[in-house]
């Protein structure tokens, strides 16, 4: 029989009959696998007002984690380390946890670490760096992963009266000036315009981030 005459007349089934020959065929190929030792993945079904939707094991729903001692924001764990370091060692110490210095993308993230940073700030100058740093070239403000800072994600403190304003590449302590940027205020009267340059060298406690794990549900 030719293909366009087996076709047709697989068309002249009854709809009932080639269910079952299909239920059949799919139960025949699952014994086969099971003697040659292949596996199949079932795939998950679910089914809304008459709609059938079907998703791949991979594509699962999933929960996002975070190790100990960091927190989910979004997609993004944090660390709040309490030690103080410079910042080229908190820069080695995030690396070290498989993450980096924190990178802020916009007010969202900016918020929720502002809120944090206070909660842990113990006074005024107990701030916590941050990925940024203008070491490279003066001025010219570039995260940990080599990306320039966004003109429209900045959140240089600005007193109320205009007569100070950062960054200021202040030299007083260090003649090359202030290399690198922390964040914090306590007074909760400036929001969250609280990024400060400062001192490279200046020991202090730091923001760590990395990805979060997707752990699959089990049903």
């Amino acid at each position: 029989m030719s293909d366009m005459a087996e076709e047709s007349a697989y068309d002249n089934v009854p709809r009932k009959t080639r269910r079952s020959k299909n239920k059949v065929c799919r139960h025949m190929r699952a014994q086969t696998d099971a003697l040659t030792g292949a596996t199949v993945s079932t795939p998950m079904t679910t089914t809304t007002h008459g709609t059938t939707t079907t998703a791949s094991p991979s594509t699962a729903p999933c929960k996002l984690v975070c190790d100990t001692d960091w927190e989910l924001q979004e997609k993004r764990c944090f660390h709040f380390s309490t030690n103080k370091l410079t910042w080229n060692q908190s820069r080695e110490d995030c690396k070290s946890k498989s993450g980096r210095l924190v990178k802020i993308f916009g007010k969202k993230n900016q918020k929720f670490l502002f809120d944090k940073v206070k909660s842990l700030m113990e006074d005024g100058e107990d701030k916590f760096w941050i990925g940024l740093t203008d070491s490279a070239v003066e001025g010219q403000w570039r995260w940990t992963d080599g990306s320039l800072l966004n003109s429209s994600s900045q959140f240089w403190f600005k007193s109320t009266n205009g007569d100070k304003t950062e960054p200021n590449n202040w030299k007083g302590t260090n003649p090359e000036g202030e290399d690198c940027v922390r964040m914090g205020k306590k007074d909760s009267a400036f929001e969250m315009k609280c990024w400060f340059d400062k001192d490279c060298n200046t020991l202090q406690k730091y923001i760590c981030e990395k990805k979060s794990t997707c752990e699959k549900h089990r049903t």
